[in-house]
């Protein structure tokens, strides 16, 4: 037969040497197996003997695909063969079976108590499939490459043949054959058979023929442009069409993602000659955008099985084959071009620039993902552990808008193939904010809820713009257990340690009002001269004393043993509000259990703390109480406390009041039409015994005019030069409290200037809420004249709250400030309130 009846072949002969089954068998299972021995890890002791026996069978199974795919690697590099059609004829068999084994074995290897929060089924057999089929994809592809020797003509003929007998078949056996023999009981495993069988055929016929028409369209005039038109637009494009209308698997609806296929098609687009100076330069442009078609591929790789019963429900096969064709044509020309550039470059040198370019996509992926760290770990340190002397806080906005958008993603529980992984474990790396956390930090930097999350979306549309968002994973959730315990009865009981300090045993009993394995929990609120000492827990009769861990490990180890076993916990946990929280589990129904806390404060004093909403007096009896000042030294710190009764002893002065108003800067004030000069003077007219003010502008920052207070007559002037703060963020004024009353703390007056304090009063738009923290009672202790903030209202009145837990009410007028007592050393001023004493 002459040769110019005969094709030429299909796919170059370099894909079939067997280094392309170390990168599609041996590497994909070794991390299938380490995946797999992961999942092992949650399971195994969850697991009965025939289901033991089950798992073991799959460990077995992958050994034998690994040892024989390494065999194979070592005897065809050794003896320099191809990959034959024998071995992946072998290659299809073995792992098809693996995958109807796992597949079916899935339900009895994963248990409902791990599925529900650790390993969903989805993501097992995601794993399963997504890293079996590249060898099922490369042992199709190379048998589609066969050569017969026949006419071109009838082979083409042949294929598409196939391609329509395949539907037909499966037509005949689901409408025909299931009407005319229901009575008839197919074997299971020759449908399965059947099924599985037509499939591949149907995709190695589709591949065959996709490559027949790349190398017939490429001998055409215009052949290079037609092939990359319908692989690298057309196809993709409809896909995506497609894909709005049924978001499977994923919701890929994104004005990036289109303007990426666009690019990506474009690249296929331009014409590559050989003798053209920009020949290189196009080379790299498909190997920079290679990754996007690569990725794609992977995603919907696992169900490429699938695309005969999608084509038959509706089309939707399109979407799957899409990527698959734009992967095969986008491959075969950077194949094709690459040898080119190999000759004139270098083997080495074009490799290096493949390489190169196609770690851009990726590279710049994880750049952001560290950037998206990095900002949102500023951004948690900016409202959860802010610097108070810092006023400006430069922070990438749109960053962690971002992390905190895919956090939010993550925790309901959406996943994306290798992505999520990925940018989960680079920006978050295990840390899970909780969700009203994540709320009040949306509403400090950006002064607005966090939109809750809508049916979920992916990250990888959401890397690449927004989306509708869909996701096939269901968001877990743990069941927490009842709280109906009641305190009912409280002991103390002293126990004293030397003449500076006295402790005593607080002992709590507890009874459960509900139902079975109850939880005990309450807050506790302690002065700051009150400090923690022992802790014990009743199990079964014996006191058990309590260990001191770091907080995050004791609440994890808590949680774990609360929520998975039946052993008793007990947790007692320092916030950072200052306050204590107990949590006691479980309680049986009925059941009484003691526990107790040990307190230890300062000698001479009458300490009350609060549990729950019972207030409990540590000391014994008033006529231990002590009028002798205790002074402690640690350090370089001196701390004097001083109870009500040796505070009364001491004179007291009222300071001199200043005004420091601190006006509104967040987002929220853009439409208020406020004069800041005018409303000061307002005030300042109706309280003429205050005749100094400062200024603080604030959001989430703070811009101060000056760094002391100032004569109301500079006002206007200070205003001028100071300039506004950027409208932005939240109303965050408790930050601008605390930054003042530590810039005050750290003042001294000059010899002879009286000493000053604060009077807070808000400026505050209409329509913004004010954020708060709950610590600011603690702080505020350092400036015990400063008792209230009044946040001046439309009508003129004020909504005052109290910085020391007293209930809100609204006032006509501003009132004087406390009486304090005041000391000093040498290099600093403190303050404590004449009729209560305290820790200065």
């Amino acid at each position: 037969m002459p040769t110019k009846t005969l094709h030429r072949p299909l796919l170059p002969d370099a894909l079939s040497r067997p280094i392309y089954l170390f990168w599609t068998l041996l590497l994909p299972q070794a991390l299938l197996l380490f995946l797999n021995l992961r999942a092992w890890d949650l399971v195994h002791e969850e697991l009965e003997t025939g289901q033991v026996r089950k798992a073991v069978t799959l460990f077995v199974f992958q050994l034998v695909l690994l040892a024989a795919g390494s065999l194979a690697l070592v005897v065809l590099q050794s003896r320099k063969r191809p990959v034959g059609a024998l071995v992946c004829l072998a290659m299809l068999l073995s792992h098809i079976g693996y995958l109807w084994a796992a597949t079916a074995w899935m339900g009895e290897l994963l248990p409902p108590s791990v599925t529900v929060w650790m390993l969903p089924e989805t993501q097992f057999l995601y794993h399963q499939f997504g890293l079996v089929m590249p060898a099922l994809f490369y042992a199709g592809l190379r048998l589609a490459c066969f050569r017969p020797r026949v006419h071109i003509a009838a082979d083409v003929s042949a294929t598409m043949l196939v391609l329509v007998s395949v539907p037909v078949s499966w037509f005949l056996g689901l409408h025909i054959f299931g009407s005319m023999f229901r009575s008839v009981d197919v074997p299971v495993v020759l449908t399965i058979l059947f099924f599985t069988g037509s499939t591949v055929v149907l995709l190695v016929a589709f591949l065959r023929l996709l490559l027949f028409a790349y190398t017939a369209l490429s001998k055409l005039k215009g052949g290079w442009f037609i092939l990359p038109l319908a692989a690298g637009i057309a196809a993709p494009i409809g896909g995506l069409i497609l894909n709005h209308a049924i978001p499977f698997p994923y919701d890929f609806q994104s004005h990036m993602i289109y303007g990426l296929t666009l690019l990506n098609g474009a690249a296929l687009l331009l014409p590559f000659r050989k003798d053209s100076p920009w020949s290189t330069a196009v080379w790299m442009l498909r190997s920079a955008t290679y990754s996007f078609t690569l990725y794609f591929f992977i995603v919907f790789l696992p169900f490429l099985p699938l695309s005969l019963l999608a084509m038959l429900a509706m089309g939707a096969g399109f979407l799957i084959l899409a990527p698959t064709l734009l992967f095969v044509i986008h491959t075969r020309k950077l194949l094709d071009e690459g040898r080119v550039l190999a000759a004139r470059l270098g083997r080495g040198q074009a490799l290096a620039l493949f390489a190169l370019c196609l770690a851009i996509m990726p590279g710049t992926y994880v750049l952001r993902a560290k950037m998206d760290r990095h900002a949102l770990m500023s951004a948690i340190d900016t409202v959860y552990s802010p610097d108070y002397s810092v006023t400006r806080t430069p922070l990438n906005r749109s960053a962690v808008q971002r992390s905190l958008k895919r956090l939010q993603k993550m925790k309901a529980g959406i996943y994306v193939p290798f992505l999520s992984e990925v940018y989960n474990e680079i920006v978050f790396a295990g840390m899970v904010l909780p969700d009203h956390k994540m709320e009040h930090l949306h509403k400090v930097l950006f002064g607005a809820e966090l939109e809750p999350e809508q049916g979920g979306s992916d990250m990888l549309s959401e890397f690449f713009g927004t989306s509708r968002g869909r996701s096939w994973r269901q968001p877990t959730r743990t069941r927490l257990p009842e709280r109906k315990v009641d305190l009912t009865s409280t002991e103390v009981t002293p126990d004293p340690e030397d003449q500076d300090t006295t402790s005593c045993w607080v002992t709590l009993r507890m009874q459960n009002q509900g139902g079975a394995a109850s939880e005990f929990v309450t807050d506790i609120q302690l002065p700051d001269e009150v400090l923690v000492s022992g802790y014990w827990l009743d199990v079964e009769g014996e006191r058990v004393p309590g260990r001191l861990f770091e907080r995050k490990s004791a609440m994890w180890v808590y949680h774990m043993i609360r929520d998975s076993t039946r052993r008793d916990p007990g947790l007692l946990v320092y916030r950072p509000d200052g306050t204590l929280r107990l949590s006691v589990y479980p309680f049986n129904r009925g059941q009484t259990r003691e526990t107790a806390i040990r307190f230890t404060f300062p000698g001479g004093q009458a300490p009350t703390i609060r549990i729950g909403d019972r207030a409990i007096a540590l000391a014994a009896t008033p006529a231990e109480l002590s009028a002798r000042p205790v002074h402690v030294q640690d350090d370089a710190i001196q701390r004097l406390v001083l109870s009500s009764a040796a505070a009364r002893d001491l004179p007291a002065m009222r300071r001199t009041p200043y005004f420091h108003f601190v006006v509104d800067r967040s987002l929220g004030a853009k439409t208020a039409d406020l004069d800041v000069a005018a409303t000061i003077r307002k005030v300042a007219a109706a309280h003429p015994a205050i005749a100094t003010c400062q200024v603080t502008f604030a959001n989430y920052e703070t811009r101060d005019l000056g760094e002391t207070p100032f004569p109301l007559d500079e006002l206007d002037r200070r205003l001028a030069d100071a300039g506004p703060l950027p409208l932005r963020g939240g109303f965050w004024v408790d930050r601008a409290i605390k930054s003042a009353l530590l810039a005050h703390g750290k003042r001294r007056p000059s010899p002879g200037e009286r000493p000053d304090g604060p009077v807070f009063v808000v400026l505050r738009a209409p329509d913004t809420a004010e954020l708060r923290d709950d610590d600011t009672a603690s702080l505020a202790q350092r400036v015990p004249d400063a008792v209230h903030v009044y946040t001046l209202r439309p009508d003129g009145a004020y909504d005052r709250r109290s910085l020391d837990d007293q209930p809100d009410c609204r006032v006509s007028t501003i009132s004087p400030p406390p009486e304090v007592v005041v000391v000093a050393t040498d290099d600093a001023i403190a303050a404590c309130r004449a009729d209560r004493g305290g820790v200065i």
